[in-house]
């Protein structure tokens, strides 16, 4: 099955798709990312894969989120993506990775963190 699906964000779903990150990276003139990732996927054959695949384009490597990410986890990732100076971020793994990366992303961007965010009840106007 090969599909196109777009919204804010555009996904791109099929076997191998992983193998054309060079050319969406390349597409969107991005210069410099962060990988985040559990520390099992990276350690995999196809982590390791990926990172071979985005060696160029990597500044960084962040895992340790935990399965139902805290706003401890959020914290330390949007520090991770900040401390970086990425124009980029991908994240690998399931919903808790992916989940804290998003958010991570925004806050790194809009620069303040999730405590404040949520306290505040900002709405999110730009990402990395």
């Amino acid at each position: 099955m090969n599909y196109k699906f777009g919204l804010p964000v555009e996904i791109i779903f099929k076997c191998g798709a992983v193998k054309n990150i060079n050319k969406v990276i390349k597409d969107n003139n991005f210069k410099k990312g962060i990988l985040i990732s559990s520390e099992r996927f990276i350690k995999s054959e196809y982590g390791y894969e990926i990172i071979q695949l985005l060696n160029e384009y990597i500044e960084n490597i962040h895992f340790g989120i935990s399965a139902n990410p805290t706003i401890e986890d959020v914290e330390l990732t949007t520090k991770a993506i900040k401390d970086s100076n990425v124009d980029f971020v991908i994240a690998l793994g399931g919903g808790s990775i992916l989940d804290c990366a998003k958010i991570s992303s925004c806050m790194a961007a809009m620069d303040t963190n999730i405590r404040y965010f949520l306290e505040n009840k900002l709405e999110i106007n730009k990402n990395i």
